[in-house]
């Protein structure tokens, strides 16, 4: 914390808590972007982060109206979530602007000779995609890549996820 020059933050997929003030005190920051991954926050991460835009929460994160993640802010800072979270509810019970995000990304898959390519996109303009976006199980591991090798034939599960947790899936025979 302490930051006086930090604008953006993208917390990396993996990380899995953040405790508390961890960002407290960074006055130039802008935006922050939570990885799916993530399962908890502690409370007042953003004590004196006045220029605070944009939080981007992922449903993966359940929050509870006793965490008070702005603390003694005057940043008024806008959520992305899914309509159906627990992030939407906490900012509907903390009086903090937030805009749902519940559209799927874009992805249209092709094939060259024994390889799987995504292009994939999402209509968000702050939001995109997470940090791990592609899958080819079918959720169960996410990577970067937006390709596969095929070696076997079979149907194989593409997913495509954005940064609230929205994916987009297709099967590929």
């Amino acid at each position: 914390n302490h930051c006086s020059s930090l604008q953006e933050i993208h917390i990396p997929e993996g990380v899995t808590s953040i405790g508390d003030g961890a960002f407290a005190y960074c006055s130039s920051l802008k935006e922050i972007r939570l990885p799916n991954s993530l399962e908890s926050i502690e409370e007042k991460n953003f004590i004196d982060c006045d220029n605070l835009q944009y939080l981007i929460i992922p449903d993966s994160l359940n929050i509870n109206d006793e965490i008070d993640l702005i603390g003694s802010s005057n940043a008024k800072p806008t959520i992305y979530c899914k309509s159906n979270s627990s992030i939407k509810e906490y900012a509907v019970n903390k009086g903090i602007n937030y805009i749902t995000d519940d559209i799927e990304p874009n992805l249209n898959v092709t094939s060259e000779k024994n390889r799987l390519m995504i292009t994939a996109s999402d209509d968000t303009e702050i939001v995109g995609l997470s940090d791990y976006p592609y899958s080819f199980d079918g959720g169960e591991t996410w990577q970067d890549e937006p390709y596969m090798d095929i070696t076997e034939s079979g149907t194989i599960t593409v997913c495509v996820r954005d940064a609230v947790g929205n994916i987009a899936t297709q099967e590929i025979e």
